[in-house]
């Protein structure tokens, strides 16, 4: 018996379900109000219900999804005062994390930031906003990942995810 040893699991099907559900929140991947259910949910990811049930509950729990009636969920609507407290939060928390980051930014990382503004400034000129919202997030989060502030990283990307939905309103 001494020969065995731990057998090393990936993610769960759960964990991934929910990382990829919420980084398409945080991308303003999905509306305010729009539904998602736990079957479309499964289907489009090929997964249990199980997995996208957890997911959402998940989600549901952070604030980023309200639950509804026949086992659906809505990405919440944002009323303008909700909006405006989430900007003031993260204006001051962000631009901290920017300060820390900004000595351990690389040669590598600023040809990054460089070529990924250049396909934003691309995407708004052709109007390809979905394009542009994910560029976006690519950009500030190679500069957030950069700081040495793992707590304020995490209520940063917690933000991103209440208001990630209302991005797609700018536009």
């Amino acid at each position: 018996m001494s020969t065995l040893v731990g057998i090393e699991r990936g993610e769960s099907l759960s964990q991934q379900v929910y990382d990829q559900l919420r980084q398409a929140l945080i991308r303003g991947a999905f509306k305010p109000g729009e539904q998602i259910t736990i079957r479309s949910l499964a289907k489009i990811m090929n997964v249990s219900p199980t997995p996208a049930r957890e997911a959402l509950n998940r989600l549901a729990i952070e604030g980023a999804l309200e639950f509804g009636s026949n086992r659906s969920l809505w990405v919440p609507r944002m009323a303008a005062d909700r909006v405006r407290e989430l900007y003031a939060i993260r204006i001051p928390l962000e631009e901290m994390l920017v300060r820390s980051a900004f000595p351990h930014l690389t040669a590598k990382d600023i040809e990054a930031l460089s070529d990924l503004l250049a396909a934003r400034v691309k995407a708004l000129d052709e109007h390809d906003y979905r394009s542009s919202l994910e560029l976006n997030m690519a950009f500030s989060f190679i500069i957030f990942r950069k700081s040495t502030l793992p707590i304020t990283l995490r209520i940063v990307e917690n933000l991103w995810l209440l208001v990630g939905p209302t991005m797609n309103l700018f536009y």
